[in-house]
């Protein structure tokens, strides 16, 4: 029955994802066809390692779909003797695909309170006002908060070293870009986006 679970949840695990990417591409197109512009600006206005840090998150991204299909399959893109299951407890697996449930709720909430703000990639020309409500009052990064949430529920799926090392290689990448967005703020908004960010954590907690 343990084993039942655990392939099954593998599954399922590849719908949450794709889920996760449709939210993503239908919000973009929300944007862009409510706001009358292209909410993908990567490497617009960036320029060495943040513009191949921009793209390198797509391309993460599509490679961490792959290997979320192939676990499902028993297979893997790195062999076996370095993508070995570290654990894989049926009770660990079902809170992991419910932290990707929730991640995915998380993601689709914060990214319809950007609004006009909704953006993927550092954008200097933006014009659109400072978010600090709804979730922005607890996070000032919720839908990067999202990405964190899903990472960590792919790695307590899986239980694999392999995804474990996709995961902390997009929680850097990911947090990276949170550092060059916030300095792209902290220059358009300056003294407000200072007072936001003195009182709301960037993630959480931290």
């Amino acid at each position: 029955m343990t084993g039942y679970i655990l392939d099954a949840s593998a599954w399922l695990q590849v719908a949450l994802i794709i889920l996760f990417w449709l939210a993503f591409i239908l919000r973009n197109l929300i944007t862009r066809f409510s706001y009358h512009r292209s909410p993908i600006v990567f490497g617009r206005d960036t320029k060495g390692v943040v513009r191949i840090v921009e793209f390198g998150l797509p391309v993460f991204s599509l490679v961490l779909v792959i290997e979320t299909v192939l676990f499902a399959q028993g297979r893997s893109l790195l062999p076996e003797s370095i993508n070995v299951v570290l654990f894989g407890n049926a009770s660990v697996v079902l809170v992991g695909l419910v932290f990707e449930a929730l991640a995915i709720g998380l993601f689709a909430m914060a990214s319809r309170q950007m609004k006009s703000s909704w953006r993927a990639g550092v954008d200097n020309q933006a014009s659109d006002p400072l978010i600090s409500t709804g979730l922005f009052a607890f996070s000032r990064n919720p839908v990067y908060l999202a990405m964190f949430l899903f990472l960590f529920g792919a790695i307590l799926v899986t239980g694999t070293s392999g995804i474990i090392a996709y995961a902390a290689t997009g929680l850097g990448l990911i947090h990276f870009q949170v550092l060059q967005e916030e300095t792209a703020l902290e220059e358009r908004f300056g003294e407000n986006y200072d007072a936001y960010r003195a009182k709301v954590p960037r993630y959480l907690f931290l």
